[in-house]
């Protein structure tokens, strides 16, 4: 009695305004507070008035009360990360702690062969348990590889990549002295193999696990700090592409294993491999980058964007290109003549070359400015002379693109829908269509705007 409610309509039912976290509640409650007699609630002082909290005798709600807690990912928060994903950032996010201490790592510690070449160590976290044994997992997981090799026929295929790797130099048998290496400075990758139909160069390619767990619980991409992401966004860079009258487009061949690791670093990168079911299995190790290592992205863009810093004042134009056009290995750039174009294709070759990586893969959208680059530097599919009538579309980071008439398709996928149509399956059809720069947005809105009513 006799006290200024907050809310003097308390006892008739009405829309709710707004919500206070505890957070916030704790910092409008006064001093203020009268205890009442057993039922009854208690007065809180606040700087909107008195609140009143506590049970109520003779008010209660029906006793008879059935609680159900049902535990699953939200599909609103599967929407939303949905639309996050799609989402362009509208600025440069300031790097962490740790990043930066991946950067200043790397910007003291690698060094160049005298050819040129990199030699970078892996930036290792310091305060992380160490590495258990692993030789039998990844002795188990090469077992099952090799059954369903021989099972799919592919068991030639797969021997001529890993050959690869011992004939070019990437991966070397262990020496004897380093067999008896401690475990916690060892690391074995477990092999699987990626099937793309679609490339014109290695149909089959050999991807190593860094995270498979050792027998301490610990793998190496736990051991490893990963660096922040130092190459343009994928959008700008689709976007940039599209300012030039001549295109021109390149990768750089086998990026990672262009950079070497420091000898230290080898034994972390270990793997068993056998030709023939009847030998017996052989310790190797990688001497460079390794695709699967969580830090090797980062470590591969930065040496590119190094390389370009230290040779910027011979290759100007080129070491733009690697600033504002290359997502990773892929460079989608181009010029505004056939003179231009050649000259930028001659900057970038001879930049990369200061640095022994390779650029290959060369198309253009101008014949002329093919006939001046090496016929086995181009891509495979580009033959001389083109019709502007072939079906001759290439991807382009994902995107197929004609690169005579210079135009764009999106590849959709269609398929049987199997089982029962539900929320997921309609969220990921909507997201099996690759369509980064939102060509397809008029149709895929109205799924969206269906799922939202869902």
């Amino acid at each position: 009695r006799g006290l200024q409610l907050a809310d003097p309509d308390f006892g008739r039912p009405g829309r709710i305004n707004l919500l206070l976290g505890v957070d916030v509640f704790v910092n409008v409650l006064l001093t203020g507070r009268r205890i009442g007699d057993v039922g009854t609630p208690t007065a809180f002082e606040t700087h909107f008035g008195w609140v009143l909290a506590g049970a109520v005798e003779g008010c209660t709600t029906d006793k008879h009360l059935i609680s159900c807690h049902v535990t699953l990912p939200s599909c609103d928060d599967v929407l939303r990360r949905f639309w996050e994903i799609e989402d362009s950032p509208l600025s440069e996010v300031a790097l962490s702690p740790e990043e930066r201490s991946v950067v200043q790592h790397f910007e003291e510690n690698h060094s160049r062969t005298n050819s040129g070449r990199f030699v970078v160590p892996l930036p290792k976290r310091k305060t992380v348990r160490p590495i258990g044994e692993s030789r039998s997992q990844a002795v188990h997981r090469f077992l099952s590889l090799e059954r369903t090799l021989r099972m799919r026929k592919q068991v030639d295929q797969f021997n001529e990549v890993m050959q690869e790797y011992l004939d070019l130099g990437h991966a070397e048998s262990v020496p004897p002295e380093d067999m008896n290496a401690p475990t916690s400075e060892v690391f074995y990758l477990p092999v699987h193999t990626v099937h793309k139909q679609t490339s014109t160069t290695t149909k089959i390619r050999a991807v190593f696990d860094a995270s498979m767990k050792s027998a301490s619980g610990v793998s190496l991409n736990d051991t490893l700090m990963v660096g922040p992401t130092v190459h343009s966004p994928l959008v700008n860079v689709l976007l940039r592409f599209r300012m030039h009258r001549i295109a021109l487009v390149t990768d750089v061949s086998k990026m990672y294993r262009a950079i070497e690791l420091i000898p230290a670093d080898r034994n972390l990168h270990r793997f068993v491999w056998r030709a023939t079911p009847g030998d017996s299995l052989r310790d190797y190790r990688m001497t460079r980058v390794t695709f699967g290592v969580s830090s090797s992205s980062f470590i591969a863009n930065m040496c590119v964007k190094r390389n370009a810093d230290d040779f910027g004042h011979k290759y100007p134009l080129a070491a733009k290109i690697v600033d504002d056009s290359f997502y990773v290995d892929d460079c989608l750039t181009g010029a505004d003549s056939v003179e231009e174009s050649i000259e930028v294709h001659r900057q970038l070759q001879g930049l990369f070359c200061e640095a022994e990586f390779l650029l290959r893969k060369w198309n253009s959208s101008s014949p002329v400015v093919l006939e001046a680059i090496p016929a086995e530097l181009r891509a495979s599919q580009t033959s001389l002379p083109i019709s502007s009538t072939e079906d001759v579309y290439t991807k382009t980071l994902g995107v197929e693109w004609h690169s005579v008439m210079d135009h764009f398709r999106l590849d959709v996928n269609n398929h049987t829908l199997t089982g029962s149509l539900t929320k997921r399956t309609l969220v990921s059809d909507i997201a099996r269509t690759y369509d980064v720069l939102g060509w397809f947005a008029p149709v895929i809105i109205k799924l969206k705007i269906l799922l939202q009513r869902l």
